[in-house]
């Protein structure tokens, strides 16, 4: 009995000394356990920050992949050398240039030159006799166009005649368009402006190209206090506009940033038809957008791009600018990867939607002539088996890349628009665009402008100069020659459409 106690106890210190070993590894793994932790917590931040980083940086080569052909920047903005190109319709076959049977059109001659030069041989080509020009007669002749710039400096007097009857001196008066004892006519005035308006040129340059090609020194002040009276006396010309363009069955609009000194957030809001053109200062929220007086609750279909706020303005219809789309879509193709570790290659889903759109645009260009829409016919349809097909291809991994992720996106809304009407619309009215090129075409001259004189100075220099532009894209659009439109204005006859 007292040995198997003895045996006892001895197993119970064997026990306690294994329990003390395992209570110094508990704690010595406690204590890795709590480092492991640490550097797990640290390991993971530096596995957020790395992730946000490979994010920020798939941004930048996406950006960097961007040029004016699949997205929505300027040509001007293009790298040297872009060798990239997107054929926007088939080849014909033909050589470029006129075809056979093609009627030329060439400069006409003028029956009575205003002067002429006869150029006769001196000396005789064969023996090198002297030739006195008699029996000489016309070989051959040509034309010069040139242009000679001459100023015309008209006084006008005020004639004083006495009344026969009561003896009352009676002074006549000046025409409104002479304001002072040494003024400008408005065809000096007319030319001024189109070469800072039309021209798009600093004020100091348009006075220093008059000096040189007119002879008449016009300081810079000079011309933008013509500007403004030119810009004043559109009021009626603006009023016309606005209530023309609420009533048109299609409106496009446009917007772009542009330097205005004092003026944060400037936009330049464009509003246009095939005949009209209208410009406006303001931000980029929906209540600038509308503050032009054209776009807010148009009964008509309004064609933009596709920022939101176009869509919320309250327009009865819309129209989804069918480039924007298409380049969208040129950008997906060129950067659509496979997984995060493959290289870029082009998808044929993307191809296939633009083939699809630029058929349904050409379609509709055929059918402008006859003035019978080509209808929506299948598009649709065909439309959703496309994007079907496109966003079945995407694999997991393929989804799980941001480029693609965002590619899924435009494919979402492209269904969307076609669904509610406002993919196609071009193809049931043929007084809708299906583009608001128009619109870009007209904000792209005042970029040129603006990195040619830098920001404008005051909110109102900049409002003068947008109310102009419309004035004259408008002019133009209805073939008035913008000197004359210039000039019909300074004289307070502006062409109203």
């Amino acid at each position: 009995m007292l040995a198997r106690v003895t045996a006892l106890e001895t197993r119970c210190q064997q026990l306690e000394d294994e329990n003390s070993e395992l209570r110094e590894a508990n704690g010595r793994l406690r204590k890795e356990n709590v480092g492991l932790l640490s550097k797990n917590k640290r390991l993971r931040e530096e596995y957020d920050q790395l992730q946000g980083r490979v994010l920020e940086l798939e941004d930048k080569l996406l950006v960097a992949a961007k040029d004016s052909r699949n997205s929505t920047k300027p040509p001007s903005s293009d790298a040297p050398h872009n060798t990239r190109h997107y054929p926007s319709r088939v080849s014909s076959g033909l050589l470029p240039g006129g075809q056979p049977g093609h009627v030329g059109h060439g400069r006409e001659w003028t029956n009575i030159p205003d002067a002429v030069e006869q150029h006769s041989p001196t000396a005789c080509s064969s023996c090198k006799a002297v030739l006195d020009g008699t029996g000489s007669k016309i070989s051959e002749r040509r034309q010069v166009i040139d242009v000679e710039v001459t100023t015309i400096v008209t006084e006008h007097q005020l004639m004083v005649i006495s009344c026969k009857k009561c003896h009352t001196k009676n002074r006549g008066n000046y025409p409104t368009s002479v304001t002072g004892n040494i003024c400008f006519g408005p065809s000096v005035k007319a030319a001024m402006l189109a070469l800072s308006a039309a021209g798009k040129l600093p004020s100091r340059v348009a006075a220093h190209l008059a000096e040189s090609m007119f002879g008449v020194s016009i300081s810079a002040g000079v011309l933008d206090n013509w500007r403004a009276q030119l810009a004043h006396g559109l009021d009626q010309w603006d009023e016309a506009v606005v209530e023309a363009l609420k009533e048109a069955p299609a409106v496009g609009a446009d917007e772009s940033p542009i330097a205005v000194d004092g003026m944060k957030g400037a936009h330049a809001h464009v509003a246009t038809t095939d005949r009209l053109t209208r410009f406006h200062l303001a931000g980029r929220s929906k209540k600038d957008i509308i503050s032009g007086g054209v776009l807010k609750d148009h009964p008509g279909r309004l064609v933009t791009d596709c920022l939101p706020t176009y869509w919320n303005i309250g327009a009865a219809a819309h129209q989804a600018c069918v480039m924007h789309l298409i380049k969208e879509l040129r950008f997906f193709d060129e950067c659509h990867t496979p997984s995060k570790t493959d290289t870029p290659h082009p998808h044929p889903g993307f191809a296939n939607i633009v083939e699809l759109l630029q058929e349904a645009v050409h379609s509709r260009n055929l059918a402008h002539g006859s003035n019978h829409p080509p209808g929506v016919g299948d598009y649709v349809d065909r439309l959703q088996l496309l994007v079907t097909q496109t966003v079945s291809s995407f694999s997991d991994a393929e989804l799980r890349t941001a480029t693609n992720r965002r590619a899924r996106s435009l494919m979402n809304r492209l269904l969307r628009l076609a669904n509610a009407g406002e993919l196609f619309a071009f193809l049931e009215d043929l007084a809708v665009p299906p583009t608001n090129n128009s619109s870009e075409q007209a904000l792209r001259p005042w970029k040129v402008r603006q990195r040619r004189s830098g920001c404008f100075r005051s909110q109102t220099a900049a409002r003068e100069w947008l109310r102009i532009a419309g004035y004259l894209d408008t002019s133009r659009k209805g073939g008035v020659d913008p000197i004359e439109a210039l000039r019909l204005a300074v004289i307070g006859q502006p062409v109203i459409p």
